[in-house]
């Protein structure tokens, strides 16, 4: 997945891995960053700059994290709900395994079945 994608596109899933490592590390160093080397007086205006380009990505990366755990990208508004909202979004981002899905071999290779073609049936077909 190029950069472009991973940051600005709503489609697709990742693994809390790549949500870590790609994004949540990556802001969390700028935001250390911005605070130890901003000036005292224009502190608040260099913060509110990198929240502001941020914005976007976050979600579109949280959303494909969402899609991972089987969930719309529309999820990440429960951090509206007051103290609750903020962690529970933490926690089913960042600390929840993501859902499982069945490898297919397609043409030799082993690829991901879409979420729409999940069926209870084996993945062979019904076998009465």
């Amino acid at each position: 997945m190029s950069w472009l994608k991973f940051l600005f596109s709503f489609d697709g899933r990742i693994s809390r891995r790549t949500f870590w490592l790609h994004l949540m590390l990556p802001l969390m160093a700028l935001n250390i960053m911005v605070a130890v080397l901003a000036p005292p007086l224009e502190f608040n205006k260099y913060m509110t700059s990198l929240w502001v380009a941020s914005v976007w990505p976050y979600f579109a990366v949280g959303a494909k994290r969402c899609h991972d755990r089987g969930r719309s990208g529309w999820f990440q508004l429960i951090w509206l709900i007051p103290v609750v909202g903020p962690f529970w979004l933490l926690c089913e981002l960042g600390l929840v395994i993501g859902r499982r899905v069945p490898i297919v071999s397609v043409q030799g290779r082993s690829v991901l079945r879409p979420d729409h073609q999940l069926s209870a049936e084996p993945l062979g077909g019904r076998q009465d």
